[in-house]
């Protein structure tokens, strides 16, 4: 075999699976993609894992939030706004703020893009 093919001549592989209460055959991995697992006090591999959500946040502005919420306001919370534009976060803005009576838009400071009809 020549070893001048391979990517890296130095490679360690390191063995997991093949408990005793595991009916899964030994495998070879990376480093990298091994976990230890503390309950069990086992190396195990990315295959052996399952995944669970424990919390859920808005990705604008990294607000924790319920379950519930989350899946009802698509994985964003009710406070942030997207801009259809570039997907930025959209910021309130006064409209007249020497008025009595205030109005609001919304106003994307990455694109400019305005609720209020017009780019600015």
């Amino acid at each position: 075999a020549d070893l001048r093919a391979k990517s890296s001549p130095f490679q360690v592989l390191f063995v997991a699976g093949g408990h005793q209460d595991d009916s899964a055959k030994p495998e070879t991995f990376p480093l990298s993609s091994l976990y230890f697992c503390d309950s069990c006090s086992r190396i195990v591999s990315k295959k052996d894992l399952s995944e669970d959500v424990d919390s859920y946040y808005c990705p604008h502005c990294l607000e924790n939030m319920p379950s519930s919420e989350a899946m009802l306001c698509g994985m964003r919370c009710s406070k942030c706004w997207e801009c259809p534009v570039c997907s930025s976060t959209l910021t309130p803005c006064i409209a007249n703020p020497s008025s009595k009576e205030q109005t609001y838009h919304f106003a994307c400071s990455y694109c400019r893009w305005s609720s209020k009809g017009r780019q600015e």
